[in-house]
């Protein structure tokens, strides 16, 4: 069973930490001293690629011919993606404004609409410490998300 504490602090400059309980490596938790925490800093933040294909959208399976506009909805969609290399999984949220909207697709040809957006990176400190709060090692992670999703008609 793990445990997760999450701490976020704000000073002037936006700053996010969040400690999280380390499983000992016995297995057992007899005593606090054998529990350790790891404290999560935020050190900084980028765009590692700006408008890129993230992944077909979900509500077509295939490529369709002879299609003059596909239609969509102002429901929220968020899915999961494996973009692999680095990047991992990342979820994708996409929510349009409006009661529903069209995009224009060319119907002599074959199309299928696909999700975009911007990947973005966050580098965090990760320090762990026992339960006696001794500092035990500290190393650098890179986590990643998405912004500024948009639907695009690929052919």
């Amino acid at each position: 069973m793990e445990l997760l504490i999450i701490i976020f602090l704000f000073t002037e400059e936006p700053k996010v930490e969040y400690r999280e309980l380390m499983q000992p490596t016995n297995g057992k938790l007899s005593s606090r001293s054998s529990i350790g925490w790891k404290a999560h800093t935020k050190v900084s933040s980028w765009t590692e690629k700006s408008k890129v294909s993230l992944c077909w959208h979900p509500d077509f399976s295939g490529k369709n011919y002879n299609i003059s506009y596909y239609n969509f909805s102002n429901s929220s969609t968020s899915i999961s993606v494996a973009l692999g290399g680095a990047y991992g999984s990342v979820s994708v949220s996409y929510s349009p404004k409006g009661s529903g909207y069209s995009i224009k697709a060319n119907p002599k040809k074959w199309s299928r609409p696909a999700i975009y957006g911007d990947l973005i990176a966050t580098k965090y400190r990760v320090k762990s410490y026992t339960g006696a709060g001794k500092l035990i090692s500290t190393t650098y992670v890179t986590y990643y998300h998405t912004t500024k999703a948009y639907i695009k008609i690929l052919y």
